[in-house]
């Protein structure tokens, strides 16, 4: 399951040639299958234009040879289970590195100095733990999603009659697998009023909360990923909110501690004083693609923040939905600082 050190040592892939990047999701049913591969081809097709019009043709000889020696893994970009596949080639060498991701990764393909992790970047955000707290009638059941995926971690007698409060030896547990594990949302699903009973009592403070009541007693881990993801996606959207909202209040008061723009959070960045690189997840900071000097086209802005915030060790928060609007106003860059 992809971590922040997946993505740094991956962020480490580097060659002069230059390494392809190339993401892709999973095909929907067997003729989307086909759509995909069209898709892929697609984007390969355009960065091979935008690299012959950078004028260098050593480079666009060396990326189609790449392209040719690797469509056995393009192909399989087509397969499996998993929601996202990325493969990277270094265009000076004979590998490939092949990823599984447990999210949503996009189609793009890129070519730069180094391997392009922004949409894992993205995916690991939307894909960070959480918490499922179910109540499956006599007992209650405590889970960790990640990644799409849950895991068991501990289940407990059911906490007397309906609606009565939640013991405290369940609502300690939950707030101790929390602090462990980061969650910053937990989901609770079940009986309707069992479970928004469990809402107030056990969930742990500073976390989104939100209340699924379809029946999820039956359901595998599968499905019971499945039946949350809604709820964990609109958490995450609201979580979003109020850490760009903190960060905002935090840059305009007097205490120092978050900076806005892109010129500030790199300087921050390079000072190695950032604690949490935000920005807006959707927005397109370059102009059209451009040959620069060196016959390379103007790297994506918002690769090169990540890069350096990985390097210095903050956590990264692509903004999605409405919390992207306060951005606007700081080009869509913002920064907590240690």
């Amino acid at each position: 399951m992809l971590t922040w050190d997946d993505i740094r040592s991956i962020d480490a892939i580097a060659d002069p040639q230059g390494v392809l990047s190339v993401y892709a999701d999973r095909p929907e049913d067997g003729d989307g299958r086909l759509v995909r591969a069209v898709s892929i081809a697609g984007e390969l097709r355009r960065l091979d234009a935008d690299l012959a019009g950078g004028g260098d043709d050593d480079r666009v000889v060396a990326q189609r040879r790449c392209v040719h020696r690797i469509r056995p893994a393009l192909i399989r970009m087509l397969e499996g289970r998993a929601p996202g596949r990325a493969l990277f080639a270094p265009l000076s060498t004979e590998e490939v590195f092949e990823v599984e991701v447990g999210m949503p990764v996009g189609l793009t393909a890129v070519l730069d100095t180094t391997a392009y992790v922004r949409p894992l970047v993205a995916a690991w955000d939307e894909g960070r733990p959480a918490g499922v707290i179910v109540a499956d009638g006599s007992s209650t059941r405590l889970l960790s999603w990640r990644m799409g995926a849950v895991e068991p971690v501990g289940e407990y007698g059911r906490p007397g009659p309906l609606g009565a409060r939640i013991t405290r030896s369940l609502a300690a547990e939950v707030r101790a697998v929390a602090d462990e594990q980061g969650w910053t949302r937990v989901v609770v699903a079940g009986d309707g009023r069992l479970a928004h009973v469990l809402a107030r009592s056990a969930a742990p403070p500073g976390c989104e909360i939100s209340v699924v009541t379809r029946p999820v007693a039956r359901l595998g881990p599968r499905g019971l990923a499945t039946a949350v993801g809604g709820a964990l996606h609109e958490a995450q959207r609201r979580y979003e909110w109020r850490l760009v909202e903190r960060t905002i209040e935090t840059a305009l008061g007097t205490g120092g501690g978050a900076v806005l723009g892109p010129g500030r959070t790199r300087r921050a960045l390079d000072q190695g004083v950032v604690k949490h690189l935000l920005f807006d997840a959707e927005r397109e900071y370059r102009e059209p693609r451009r040959p620069r000097v060196d016959g390379w086209t103007d790297r994506d802005p918002a690769e090169d923040l990540i890069e350096r915030a990985l390097h210095g060790g903050a956590d990264i928060t692509p903004v999605e939905g409405p919390a992207r609007r306060p951005l606007g106003a700081a080009e869509g860059i913002a920064a907590l600082l240690l």
